[in-house]
């Protein structure tokens, strides 16, 4: 068989398999018809009465943030983020507003750094991966007190989440600084009406992937029968349902439920990189953003659980 005949055969299989693909979802959106509707009128509620006005002025923030914090490169926490991290200082603000405002803000700032040539392209994938996680109010408030009500539980989480990022930065930096450091890059460039304009747009899109994926999770909801593969299915999709679903299923243990929480809060979900990836360019690697992402769910779960233990939460 020929090359040419090769790439023609396979790109006629992509076409099959496109178009089953599409068959299966239009067949399967009209058999749940109204179970998909029920659902995007959740997404749509959740996404109007608490994702925009939570995040259009944090994205506002963000751009304030990015363009105003500067670390000095020669500071003792510029030297500790770059020798034992492996990552230049400059995205120390990435990570900050990250961890406080919530996805997809990190990934957000760490896209513009990289669209200011501040980082590079294989920085870009590590640090917008360790920065984008949930805020440290939906995991105290939402997580601890909201599901578990303990907010110790809440704190455990947060530092389990903090403490994986940081794990995989150490683990898969490179230790060699790549990035455009000068005077004229850092000149403030913040455009007030720009600015307000990104933060709508970036909020519908945001909202958009919410709506989707409220949809689908309620759909496969009434598919999914089994009261604990569900919660499972709904951490590798969408943390807030998936918190929901987790917390209220009394079938498994406190501590499963505890770890599986976690390792979603780690991961961020389906949903989450939908929404981040939007912001990266194309020439990202979006697979190993993906595994970073996997393995920082993994890490979350494990460090919860050992904290879980250690202090025998109730």
């Amino acid at each position: 068989m020929t090359s040419k005949s090769y790439t023609v055969k396979k790109s006629n299989n992509e076409s099959l398999i496109k178009t089953l693909l599409c068959v299966l979802l239009v067949t399967f959106t009209l058999l749940l018809s109204g179970e998909v509707k029920k659902g995007i009128y959740e997404g749509l509620l959740f996404s109007f009465s608490t994702i925009i006005p939570t995040l259009f002025p944090f994205f506002i923030i963000s751009d304030l943030w990015n363009e105003y914090f500067a670390v000095n490169e020669k500071s003792l926490i510029s030297k500790i983020f770059k020798s034992i991290l492996g990552i230049p200082s400059c995205a120390l603000g990435a990570y900050i507003s990250g961890l406080i405002c919530g996805f997809p803000i990190g990934a957000k700032s760490a896209a513009d750094l990289y669209n200011k040539n501040k980082i590079s392209l294989s920085d870009l994938t590590l640090i917008s991966a360790i920065s984008n996680n949930p805020s440290v109010a939906f995991v105290i408030s939402g997580i601890g007190m909201g599901i578990f009500g303990n907010i110790r539980v809440g704190i455990i989480m947060y530092l389990s989440v903090v403490f994986s990022s940081l794990t995989v930065c150490a683990i898969f930096s490179k230790r060699k600084i790549e990035y455009n450091y000068s005077e004229e890059i850092m000149r403030q460039t913040f455009s007030f009406p720009d600015s307000v304009r990104n933060a709508g747009l970036s909020s519908i899109n945001v909202s958009s992937f919410i709506i989707l994926f409220s949809g689908v999770i309620r759909a496969l909801k009434s598919f999914i029968k089994s009261t604990t593969v569900f919660p499972i299915f709904c951490s590798f999709l969408e943390v807030s349902n998936a918190a929901r679903e987790i917390g209220g299923c009394s079938e498994i243990s406190k501590l499963f439920r505890f770890s599986l929480i976690a390792f979603s809060l780690g991961f961020s979900g389906l949903s989450v990189f939908f929404q981040s990836t939007s912001f990266f360019p194309n020439s990202m690697s979006k697979s190993k953003y993906l595994l970073y992402k996997l393995f920082q769910g993994l890490l979350c779960a494990a460090y919860s659980t050992v904290f879980f233990l250690s202090i025998k939460c109730k």
